[in-house]
């Protein structure tokens, strides 16, 4: 299967400058940056154009992206050492082959089935932890950015993620639907709502997830 082809028109949704965040506790950016380390060789799934890895330092990255204008991007912004454009569940490792797996916003654009069996992948490929995170609940979600592969499939809940071997934190505060679709337009708008509104309330969801709008599994091995 190839990335999807855009019409002349297409533009990437804003994405929120991760520089302005990765200081701050109980954020993604903060997390990453706190569990990888500068020798570790990382495999970031789904890694879209702008993946957050990009403010951490490692010894070597494979980026994995179907969408060819996302691959593009990342290759120009120089963000991995290596690129792979293929299917996430199309793809074979031998065990123990990265230090750190990635999967940030991945599971829910596949099916629970294709989901499950892609955790048990990335289990047996890291030598010491994966790192996931993805909406609290399903969330409706189309093609962003023109990309059929962001539409969400499955949603997924604190407990599922427990029992798949994660420890589970919670990041910002699960919102009402109309104003989450404000959040995920991004820009200024979403920046406002999430870092002026929602942040706040980060000490709390983080360790009372089920409280938060989006959920971070760590598998430690």
């Amino acid at each position: 299967m190839t990335g999807h082809k855009l019409t002349d028109n297409f533009k990437y949704s804003p994405r929120i400058p991760v520089g302005l965040v990765q200081r701050l506790p109980w954020t993604r950016p903060y997390i990453l940056k706190r569990e990888i380390s500068p020798q570790d060789t990382v495999l970031d799934l789904g890694c879209g154009p702008h993946s957050q890895l990009r403010i951490c330092s490692v010894a070597h990255s494979v980026g994995v992206e179907l969408f060819e204008p996302y691959l593009r991007e990342s290759k120009r912004l120089g963000i991995h050492n290596e690129y792979i454009q293929e299917d996430v569940t199309n793809l074979e490792f031998t065990p123990n082959s990265f230090d750190m797996i990635l999967a940030l916003d991945v599971l829910d654009n596949l099916d629970k089935k294709a989901a499950y069996d892609l955790v048990e992948k990335m289990k047996q490929w890291a030598r010491k932890a994966v790192i996931i995170t993805i909406p609290n609940g399903y969330i409706s979600e189309g093609a962003l950015d023109d990309n059929p592969h962001q539409i969400h499939h499955s949603g997924y809940v604190t407990e599922e993620l427990r029992e798949l071997g994660f420890q589970v934190y919670g990041m910002g505060l699960k919102l009402p639907h109309w104003l989450a679709k404000l959040h995920e337009g991004q820009g200024l708008l979403g920046f406002l709502i999430n870092e002026l509104a929602i942040y706040p309330f980060s000490l709390f969801t983080w360790y009372y997830p089920k409280a938060c709008g989006e959920l971070m599994g760590i598998y430690r091995k």
